[in-house]
This record gives C-alpha cells, sequence and structure tokens, in this order.
C-alpha cells in the first residue's frame, strides 16, 4: 500500500526564500531500480508519518526530475538509505526541494517492502519560459528586457513586474501597472505575457498645506523642492515629509505632525498632492550645557565656539552646526571625538546638553 508522507502543491505564496546552499550538501543517493513512472500517490495523511517513523529506508526513488534538476533535487533531499525515517527529515526535504524554485508540484510517499520503506520522491519541474509577448508592442521599450530560458517562477516574475512599475512611476508614470503571466505553450515550455498599463505622464499641478497657518505658503512650497509642472517622483514625493520637518525644526516648531499627503490625479495626470499639518507651539533654546571629561580645563573655550544661544528660537540645524565646531575643536588638538546630544523639553523650552567622547582614529 502507498501512503503519502507529504505534498507541496504549489509552494507556499511569498517572495522566494533563500536558498540553504545545496551545493555544500552530499547528494542522497536515489535508486536506478525504481518504476519508470511515479506512481499515483494519495493525498496528503498527516497520520502516516508517525506509523512509518523510525522505520529503515531501504531505498529512494525520483520521479519527475530531468538531467539538470536531478543533482539539485538529490542535495536537497535529508534522508539516506539505511537510516530510520523522521518527521523532520521529510519536512526539511520537502522545504530544501521547495527552495530549489525548480519545482512546481511535489509530492512524497512510502510503501513498505520485505519489513522496510520504499520511498517515493515525485516532482514536477517548471517549464522553461520559451517566448514573451509584451502587450501592447510600443510598451517593450518600457521595461528591462527579458531573457527567455528561465524556469517560470510565478514568484520570481511577480517581483519583477513590482520593480518594472517601480522604475516607471520614478520615470514619472505614476499611475503604471505591469503584469506577468504564465502561459503553456507545450509540455515543458510557457510564455511570459506581459500587459504594460504605463498611462500618461504625471505632472504636478498644486502643493497644499492644510493647517499650515504661522508658516508661509510660498517658504513651504520651496521647503519640498516641488514646483507646479514637474514631473510626478515617488521619491521626491516621500522626501517632502523630511524637508518640511526640516523647515518647521528649524523654525522652533518641535513638536510639529506633518501628515504622510493625501494625492488625487485627474484624467490628464495632474496631480494634486496635500500634506496636513498640525504646527503646535514654538519652542525656544534653554540652557545649553557641556559635560563628560573631555570638557574639563576647555569649557570656556569651547563655548566660545557654539552658535547656540540659550532664550533663541530653537533650530536644529544650529544643533547639528555645533556638533561640527566641537569635533573640528577637538581636531585641531589630535583628538578625534564624536558628540552624543541629549535634549529635554519642558513649557516650550529645550535644554540642550552636548557631551564630546573620544573615538579611535582609523588606521
Amino acid at each position: 500500500m502507498l501512503v503519502a508522507l507529504g505534498a507541496c502543491a504549489p509552494p507556499a505564496p511569498g517572495p522566494p526564500p533563500v536558498v540553504a546552499n545545496p551545493p555544500l550538501r552530499d547528494r542522497t543517493p536515489t535508486t536506478p531500480t525504481c518504476p519508470a513512472a511515479a506512481p499515483e500517490l494519495p493525498e496528503d495523511d498527516a497520520s502516516s508519518e508517525d506509523r512509518f517513523s523510525g522505520l529503515k529506508i531501504r531505498r529512494i526513488c525520483l520521479h519527475g526530475a530531468g538531467e539538470e534538476t536531478r543533482g539539485l533535487a538529490e542535495k536537497a533531499l535529508e534522508w539516506k538509505p539505511g537510516q530510520p525515517l523522521s518527521p523532520e527529515a521529510t519536512r526539511t526535504s520537502i522545504e530544501r526541494l521547495q527552495e530549489t524554485r525548480s519545482f512546481e508540484d511535489i509530492r512524497i510517499g512510502a510503501e513498505m517492502e520485505e519489513g522496510e520503506l520504499v520511498l517515493h520522491v515525485a516532482l514536477r519541474e517548471r517549464p522553461r519560459v520559451e517566448e514573451i509577448v509584451v502587450e501592447p508592442e510600443g510598451s517593450r521599450g518600457l521595461i528591462e528586457p527579458l531573457e527567455p530560458g528561465r524556469r517560470a517562477d510565478p514568484y520570481l516574475l511577480r517581483g519583477i513586474a513590482e520593480r518594472e512599475e517601480e522604475k516607471l512611476r520614478q520615470r514619472g508614470y505614476g499611475g503604471a501597472k505591469v503584469a506577468m503571466t504564465l502561459e503553456p505553450i507545450r509540455a515543458g515550455f510557457a510564455r511570459i505575457h506581459v500587459k504594460v498599463e504605463a498611462g500618461p505622464t504625471w505632472t504636478i499641478a498644486r502643493t497644499l498645506f492644510p493647517g499650515a497657518s504661522r508658516a508661509r505658503v510660498a517658504e513651504l512650497e520651496a521647503a519640498s523642492k516641488l514646483r507646479a509642472g514637474d514631473t510626478w517622483n515617488a521619491g521626491a514625493i516621500r522626501a517632502v515629509l523630511l524637508q518640511l520637518t526640516a523647515f518647521y525644526l528649524d523654525r522652533g516648531f518641535v513638536e510639529a505632525r506633518i501628515q504622510e499627503p493625501e494625492q488625487s490625479v485627474d484624467g490628464e495626470g495632474k496631480v494634486t498632492l496635500s500634506w496636513k499639518i498640525e504646527e503646535g507651539a514654538v519652542f525656544r533654546l534653554g540652557k545649553v550645557s557641556l559635560r563628560g571629561p573631555l570638557v574639563a580645563g576647555v569649557e570656556r573655550e569651547l563655548r566660545g565656539q557654539l552658535r547656540s544661544r540659550p532664550g533663541s528660537t530653537f533650530q536644529r540645524s544650529l544643533i547639528v552646526e555645533d556638533v561640527e565646531r566641537i569635533q573640528k575643536f577637538y581636531t585641531s588638538r589630535g583628538k578625534k571625538v564624536e558628540v552624543r546630544v541629549s535634549t529635554e523639553l519642558e513649557k516650550k523650552v529645550v535644554q540642550v546638553e552636548f557631551e564630546p567622547f573620544e573615538v579611535a582614529r582609523e588606521p
């Protein structure tokens, strides 16, 4: 009686796992005295693992692997003839067969022969890509060329499609969609059907900043570095959050909150972007302290290097510049330092503390 030990058809969804370096593993010997055709394996039966666990493996029959993939499969198998069967080895073998990304169907079964086990591993190889069709034809130049001959892995194709979409968006096609599907041609071969919907090039029409009352719109537009008529670019738009945050931190708005932009696009690809802003209160700089053993004996001279002044509006860029001034101060004295900056907020006041500490110079 032939009993199933495990199956995987298709592999678990998601990106391809990291291959467990099968070339470093010894091959599991598989016998040539197996049936020419794979036996019909029944559905997976979880109880069969326990029933056969511990029985000696007489031989292992590998079905469905061609000349190229047989070696990969043998390196993936955890069992060895003469060893006892274990559920852990079965699960590991299935996982490693999946990691090869060469098989679209994996089934494992066992039968008794003279008191020992014969294991059957039935595989179905993924087809090879023989043809690539891009629709519409004029879109072929919009994406990177694909090479025929590779194994047709739908999860890898999904990742390629996502990368191609991102490339198109970086070129201003903000609504671009790329779909890649597999279509069988004949036994062992398939075509990739690529459908590209680039749509119109998106351009910036307007930038809005609802909630901003203490900063002028013209200042926010300049800080965003976006202009009406610019080509839409996902990377540039993501950078706006950092640029607006820096703008507010240099004007004392320590607690300003800026949300991800809302985006609307008309039929011609004209984009309106809206960043909702909560400005909060303006903070002033309180006490500016220096601490640490490196400060001893040079505090007065070091403090003269600082541009951050108590009572002034808090400016993050001045803090950054003061860190650089402290480093230069010690560099002129033959020391390489980093500076730890601590801040404390209290009643619209920011207390700042600089702590220089020495680090080893690079050889």
